[in-house]
């Protein structure tokens, strides 16, 4: 995630918390992180599945080559 999104998440958020109440302050810190941690969990996902493609396909350029 780009630093400059993670920014205005964590402003956005810290605004938010003014706006309703402080003492729910770490709350929104807790649900912050774990969004932050999910975008970061589902962009490994999608390099993980791009990257068995990617061999699947260079498995199969192989075999052509082989036969």
């Amino acid at each position: 995630m780009k630093s400059r999104t993670k920014n205005y998440l964590q402003k956005f958020f810290l605004f938010f918390c003014l706006l309703i109440e402080i003492k729910n302050f770490k709350l929104f810190k807790i649900i912050l992180k774990n969004l932050l941690t999910k975008i970061r969990i589902r962009k490994n996902q999608n390099r993980r599945e791009i990257e068995r493609i990617f061999f699947i396909l260079q498995k199969k350029k192989q075999k052509k080559k082989d036969s």
